[in-house]
């Protein structure tokens, strides 16, 4: 399955399963109505030069999720997605990786109207960068995940940057800015590695808890 296509409107849920997804130009795809993209048992890469754009539309924005797929893309952008509206299945993020693997350059996220900017459950994330501002509740939330990432930067976050809970993660920068909860926040047993961290106008730092275990190498707050 090639996109060619640059513009793509869904205004109802729409589920892609057993796909192979090439994203052959920079596409945008606007999510209205409440409706969820579901993208499952699929892979989804690119040639390496473009950007794929999931934007919330309309009154009512939509959601994304990737379950049991392998993503290999350079540039993501989320901007302005809601939560999933499913019978029996409570997620909480605008965008949702879920039992998957996700290889991204660069993943953007803006003007979040979810709990979670992006949402990582049982998943292995290998991130160059992250950067979220204007986000409701948490930018990143990562369940049960193994997580590497280069950089994150966040701003203007209503309450977590980074929220660990049964996760393990390595991270080499960490930059937040007016976090209006904990910086970095891990629990339920995660480990964090944290090489260096820069910390400016915001309430609380870093906090490990319920038996959680987080190395930092510079600290500046």
């Amino acid at each position: 399955m090639i996109i060619n296509k640059q513009n793509i409107n869904i205004s109802k849920d729409l589920d892609l399963e057993n796909k192979n997804i090439f994203i052959n130009s920079n596409v945008k795809i606007c999510i209205e109505e409440n409706a969820v993209l579901t993208i499952k048992n699929s892979s989804i890469y690119d040639n390496g030069n473009q950007k794929i754009s999931f934007l919330g539309c309309g009154n009512n924005p939509g959601s994304v999720v990737f379950k049991n797929s392998n993503i290999d893309l350079k540039n993501i952008e989320v901007r302005g997605l809601s939560f999933p509206i499913k019978n029996l299945h409570t997620l909480y993020g605008g965008l949702n990786i879920v039992q998957s693997q996700f290889k991204v350059d660069n993943l953007l996220i803006n003007n979040s109207l979810s709990e979670d900017g992006v949402n990582f459950i049982n998943s292995k994330i290998d991130v160059k960068k992250i950067q979220a501002k204007n986000i409701q509740s948490d930018a990143i939330d990562s369940d049960s995940s193994s997580l590497k990432i280069s950089e994150i930067i966040c701003e203007e976050v209503k309450n977590d940057c980074l929220d660990l809970s049964y996760s393990r993660a390595n991270v080499n920068s960490l930059y937040g800015r007016d976090i209006q909860d904990k910086v970095v926040s891990a629990g339920e047993a995660s480990i964090l590695n944290l090489i260096d961290a820069r910390l400016e106008k915001s309430e609380i730092g870093i906090v490990a808890k319920d038996s959680s275990n987080v190395y930092v190498n510079n600290f500046n707050v």
